[in-house]
């Protein structure tokens, strides 16, 4: 079994890089992933969801990247992963 250390939290583009480089990258941690929120990362003030390469460009780089989208209210969750 291995840990992967996941960054997860809403916000913009700027709040979550900012926050895995203060989190996640002084962690003498050897797998890394993060969590996006389909419709909540998008609530304003963003500018829209981290993409592919933003996530992949992140240091260290993430092995995986998991997505969720929130199908109703009250939040019922769907989630998938991507591993890189």
């Amino acid at each position: 079994m291995q840990i992967v250390m996941d960054m997860d939290g809403w916000g913009t583009k700027a709040k979550k890089i900012g926050t895995y480089s203060r989190v996640i990258y002084p962690e003498p941690v050897q797998f890394t992933g993060i969590k996006l929120f389909y419709k909540n990362d998008l609530k304003p003030p963003s500018t829209g969801m981290l993409t592919t390469s933003e996530v992949l460009s992140l240091t260290p780089a993430p092995i995986y990247y998991s997505v969720s989208i929130e199908k109703r209210s009250p939040p019922k969750a769907g989630l998938f992963c991507i591993f890189v």
